[in-house]
């Protein structure tokens, strides 16, 4: 039987299941440092200035500021206080509907919307046609687009025709 020479019995054998260092090293490399070159990589494109962003986010700041409209009419109208609520209620819900939307179609949160403010002189007759404008425009937007994008707009078209023209008249 040969003996054992004591610098060849520490080498690795070739074909042993014992890894070296330096490939313990390497993997422990990659296993640190690919999750930070995946995490700089950006996979979700930029859709925030295409037009289905632009519409969305036109109709959710005119649902925000038919809502402020409605709720500052509510001191100078209060014989129309209850059915201006539920208009501000109901736009509230179709701006963050349409938010959320938004964010669904960017991958990414939406930006920060901007501040909502009424009318300089809030009158109820302006605030109609605020709403008219906003049932066309979510109306034409629906047919343009598809799924369920489509629906929430149709929804939110009919609903915003429904304020200025049977809720409000």
């Amino acid at each position: 039987m040969p003996a054992l020479d004591p610098l060849t019995a520490s080498r690795r054998i070739p074909g042993s299941a014992t890894p070296s260092r330096r490939r313990v090293l390497a993997l422990a490399g990659l296993a640190v440092g690919a999750p930070l070159l995946l995490a700089a990589c950006d996979f979700t494109p930029d859709r925030s200035g295409d037009p289905t962003a632009t519409t969305l986010t036109t109709l959710a700041d005119q649902a925000r500021g038919d809502a402020a409209t409605a709720t500052a009419l509510i001191a100078t109208a209060p014989d129309q206080a209850a059915a201006l609520k539920l208009v501000a209620d109901q736009r509230t819900a179709h701006a963050k509907a349409i938010t959320d939307e938004l964010s669904r179609y960017l991958e990414q949160p939406a930006p920060t919307p901007r501040p909502a403010a009424p009318a300089a002189t809030p009158t109820l007759a302006a605030l109609l046609d605020r709403l008219n404008t906003a049932a066309k425009a979510a109306g034409d937007a629906a047919v343009a687009a598809s799924g369920y994008r489509a629906s929430l707009l149709g929804a939110v078209s009919a609903a915003t025709s429904t304020h200025a023209q049977v809720v409000l008249a």
